[in-house]
């Protein structure tokens, strides 16, 4: 309800209360996965300090980025992660990372220009929110939001 007036006069706004019907249910969504974004601030880690730097080596493609100098994080680490280049003709470009094996980038969509030997990008780790990933990974388990101990819909009663 609003509400406006004077000395000699009201005026009032009423709406009904189907207006609660567009409030999203339920508003804490119960689910073993964390709800939170990787960096953002119910997460509370810091983008910066997980940011890596590389440069491509000869024989990359589109779709899959071989550094110049290896990782020094494990196979996996940079699984669903997101990177951007800072040089080369892909230069601002974002792109999603679907997997980090063997110490190459395997992207999810393929660059929009072929990229060469010396071409920089920075890259981070991704999350996929389960709460092994949050203590093992990134040492935040304290601030992990999902529920990995409720029991799932088949055997609940």
């Amino acid at each position: 309800m609003w509400m406006s007036g004077g000395r000699s006069h009201v005026r009032f706004t009423v709406t009904s209360l189907t207006h609660r019907l567009e409030t999203p249910l339920p508003r804490k969504l119960i689910q073993p996965a964390c709800p939170h974004t990787l960096f953002d601030s119910s997460c509370t880690l810091i983008k910066a300090t997980f940011v890596v730097t590389k440069n491509i080596q000869a024989g990359s493609t589109q779709t899959l980025l071989i550094p110049s100098v290896a990782f020094a994080q494990p196979d996996g680490y940079f699984d669903l992660g997101t990177g951007t280049f800072t040089s080369g003709q892909n230069n601002g470009f974002s792109f999603t990372i679907k997997r980090h094996i063997s110490g190459q980038l395997q992207l999810h969509v393929p660059l929009p220009f072929v990229v060469s030997a010396g071409d920089a990008f920075t890259c981070y780790p991704g999350c996929d929110k389960l709460q092994n990933t949050c203590q093992n990974k990134f040492n935040n388990v304290a601030n992990f939001g999902g529920m990995p101990y409720i029991p799932v819909p088949e055997t609940a009663l």
